[in-house]
């Protein structure tokens, strides 16, 4: 997914964003390098996990069961992420139909909201944004920063972000069940370094791989530091 500027790939096929940002701030104060490993969807940053591509996932919703069920234990959440409701220049109705990518988690919120015979959902943000625009559904609920993005500078003019956050959720990382303990107490003690939200400047899922001898020290493995980062859930 393309959630400018929270996370995207450049020109270069680079990922950028907010998650450039916190894989560059966790390289420059652990002394490692990371490879970034960048996926479409969270189901295939969590199978690279799984097959041990990647040591730990750069980002997800702040839900231990949830990870849980994937063999993940996340740290303590690092940033949070607002939603606000996209919809066409002249509102929603009263019963809307409800664009959302194709996830437990962002169908299970909007359960709570919306009956679910009201609840479409769609592979990507764009394509949630498409189905607004097309009149499939009504509104659609992304990521605050990327919401401003696409109706003010992207693809999307013609639609409207409320301006209004609907819902914030934390954001965690996540090493798995089966990994060694220390990377995980490794990625909570720099997030208290830098302080929740520190990296919270303006679900494409990335996962990050860190090739460093000093990484693999401080990790205590023998093998090179490989590192997962996802990134392109939305409540869209």
């Amino acid at each position: 997914a393309n959630e400018r500027p929270y996370a995207y790939l450049d020109e270069n096929g680079e990922l950028a964003g907010a998650m450039k940002v916190v894989t560059d701030r966790l390289a420059s104060d652990l002394g490692i390098e990371i490879e970034p490993l960048t996926y479409t969807d969270y189901e295939s940053a969590y199978q690279a996990m799984q097959d041990g591509k990647a040591d730990f996932l750069l980002n997800m919703f702040v839900d231990p069961e949830w990870g849980e069920e994937r063999g993940l234990v996340q740290t303590a959440p690092f940033m949070v992420s607002g939603f606000t409701a996209v919809t066409r220049r002249n509102g929603m109705p009263r019963d809307p139909v409800i664009a959302t990518l194709d996830n437990r988690l962002a169908k299970e919120i909007l359960r709570h909201h919306f009956p679910e015979r009201e609840i479409q959902a769609y592979p990507s943000i764009e394509a949630c944004l498409e189905a607004v625009r097309q009149k499939k559904a009504d509104v659609t609920y992304i990521r605050a920063s990327s919401a401003q993005y696409q109706t003010m500078r992207g693809g999307y003019p013609d639609l409207v972000a409320s301006g209004h956050l609907s819902l914030q959720k934390g954001i965690a990382m996540a090493v798995p069940k089966t990994g060694d303990p220390v990377l995980l107490r490794i990625l909570d003690k720099e997030i208290r370094h830098t302080g929740r939200g520190a990296a919270s400047v303006p679900r494409h899922s990335c996962a990050g791989r860190a090739p460093s001898s000093a990484f693999c020290r401080l990790a205590s493995s023998s093998r090179s530091s490989r590192a997962t980062a996802s990134s392109p859930t939305s409540i869209s």
